[in-house]
């Protein structure tokens, strides 16, 4: 009985979120206009446990979290990279791609940081750069960092502020 009202309560939570953030149909272009699929990932289903994870408001998105349920970097970039996915969605597969960690989920994350259309997943993509691999490659981070200050929107010109600040404490 628990579970099953946990996860009403959990249902009603994410249906209030999408109604409050809605859709966008923003995605990652490259540099040849086009959004970046390798065929596997353009072929990734994603399975529903990876899913409800992914769209949970009150599941921390941790290593053991994503190993327990299977998430990979492909369910990540195929949801992160969805037009037609909703923005909780989007933002937290590019947060999943930085708990993965991989340098492919790096470039990623980089290029989402840049191109992305949509400004709430260009900074959670600095923030996960900044948090995730800002610790072991500083030096790099806050050069791809700094190189993008001016160049974005208002909001993810703040973010990247921030995140600078934070790596140089």
């Amino acid at each position: 009985m628990k579970s099953a009202r946990s996860a009403l309560v959990t249902a009603a939570g994410l249906v209030a979120l999408v109604l409050f953030v809605g859709s966008t149909a923003a995605q990652v272009v490259g540099p040849d206009g086009h959004a970046p699929k390798a065929p596997e990932v353009a072929e990734a289903a994603v399975p529903p446990t990876v899913r409800l994870l992914i769209d949970a408001i009150d599941i921390p998105l941790t290593p053991d979290a994503l190993a327990r349920v299977g998430v990979t970097e492909a369910h990540a970039t195929a949801l992160a990279a969805d037009p037609a996915a909703k923005r909780y969605t989007r933002v937290r597969a590019v947060a999943a791609l930085g708990v993965l960690g991989t340098d492919s989920a790096r470039r990623l994350v980089e290029l989402m940081a840049t191109a992305d259309a949509d400004p709430q997943i260009r900074i959670q993509a600095v923030v996960s750069l900044s948090r995730i691999w800002g610790a072991d490659d500083r030096a790099e981070v806050v050069r791809f960092l700094t190189e993008r200050l001016d160049d974005a929107p208002p909001r993810v010109d703040e973010a990247i502020t921030r995140e600078l600040a934070r790596l140089h404490r």
